[in-house]
């Protein structure tokens, strides 16, 4: 399914836009028939450009498809009956807006982009979206496809970082005590706009720094019916009782 509610739609573009068009109209005529002419004008003008914004989002986003038992190898992720083995390759071969679809099963494949040892760095506009089935790639169900992003010790889940949008949804973010490890073992989140939902985040916790389960710094967006559970850390562990946000 194409997200185009995702996707801003400029109405400041959109408005000035129609105003040059009834401004050019109103030069070519006259009198009473140059306001219903420029009227005429300036919708059609709207009108158009919004049907051709939608048609070149719907042609641009993707979705990506990730399985256990998938591969990376030559792989763009798009074909539902060849997916991708790890997370982070889809992420990498996506292009802003695609959606990531997350097949039962547990991914821990860590990698080391941008310095940070993690289960998924994003720095493009992505939705992810867990529980669904191999068989099924069109309905995400909770209790029967359980999708599992466990990090080892002193390895962070998500890491998404930059001027972008990013939707996490469906996803058990499992961690592992890592010490004196510091920073957010969960969801760490800097300068993004995010949506968290329906997700379970627990057991990360670390005997020194904050954000044991959930870190966000410089975010705006929308988190709910997430599970929060058994994370801990020195400063707001996000948090260290069961919550559900």
């Amino acid at each position: 399914m194409k997200h185009l509610y995702r996707t801003h739609l400029s109405v400041p573009f959109v408005l000035a836009m129609a105003g040059l068009a009834l401004l050019l109209t109103l030069l070519n005529v006259s009198g009473s028939r140059a306001i219903a002419a420029a009227r005429l004008s300036a919708s059609n003008s709207t009108v158009a450009m919004i049907s051709t914004f939608a048609v070149r989002v719907a042609l641009s986003a993707n979705v990506r498809y990730v399985a256990s038992g998938g591969s990376d190898t030559a792989n763009d992720c798009l074909d539902s009956g060849k997916p991708c083995a790890t997370v982070q390759h889809a992420i990498d071969v996506a292009t802003p807006g695609d959606e990531i679809r997350i097949a039962a099963g547990t991914y821990d494949d860590v990698n080391n982009l941008g310095g940070e040892s993690q289960i998924a760095l994003i720095t493009k506009t992505l939705t992810l979206r867990g529980r669904y089935d191999v068989l099924g790639w069109s309905i995400s169900n909770p209790e029967m496809n359980p999708t599992i992003l466990h990090a080892p010790s002193a390895v962070r889940v998500i890491f998404v970082t930059g001027t972008i949008s990013v939707s996490v949804e469906g996803l058990q973010i499992i961690g592992t005590n890592c010490g004196f490890c510091t920073g957010s073992r969960g969801v760490y989140v800097i300068s993004s706009t995010l949506t968290l939902l329906d997700n379970i985040i627990e057991g990360h916790s670390g005997l020194s720094g904050s954000g044991g389960g959930l870190y966000l710094r410089g975010v705006n967006g929308v988190i709910r019916n997430n599970i929060i559970r058994n994370n801990y850390a020195e400063f707001a562990g996000a948090d260290r009782e069961s919550t559900r946000l």
